[in-house]
C-alpha cells in the first residue's frame, strides 16, 4: 500500500508544480514524466544522467525545447558544459536526435 501511495503523491505533485526536473530515473519517473507530458507540465530531463530522463529527452525533445524556449543552437553549448561537469559522459544526449 505504501508504494501505491508514493506513486499517487508524485502524480499529484504534477500537477501542482510549476515545472519537473529528473535525474536519471527508473521505475517511477518514467510515470512521472508522462503525466507531466499529459498535463502539459514543463520537464526537464537531465538525460546525460541515462535511465528514463534519456528516454524521455530522446521521444520528446522537439516539446521539451519548445517548453523552456531553448534554440537549437543553444544545446551544444548546454553538452559542453555538462561535459566539464561530468567528464566520464562520452556524447551529449542533449545534441543526439
Amino acid at each position: 500500500m505504501g508504494e501505491r501511495s508514493a506513486l499517487r503523491r508524485r502524480l499529484a505533485l504534477v500537477r501542482e508544480v510549476d515545472a519537473i526536473i529528473t535525474i536519471a530515473g527508473r521505475r517511477h519517473t518514467e510515470i512521472v514524466l508522462e503525466e507531466a507530458l499529459e498535463t502539459n507540465t514543463p520537464v526537464l530531463p537531465l538525460a546525460f544522467a541515462r535511465g528514463d530522463s534519456k528516454r524521455f529527452w530522446k521521444a520528446n525533445k522537439k516539446q521539451i525545447v519548445q517548453w523552456f524556449s531553448l534554440a537549437e543552437n543553444e544545446l551544444p553549448a548546454w553538452s559542453n558544459s555538462i561535459s566539464r561537469i561530468f567528464p566520464s559522459t562520452s556524447t551529449s544526449p542533449l545534441t543526439s536526435s
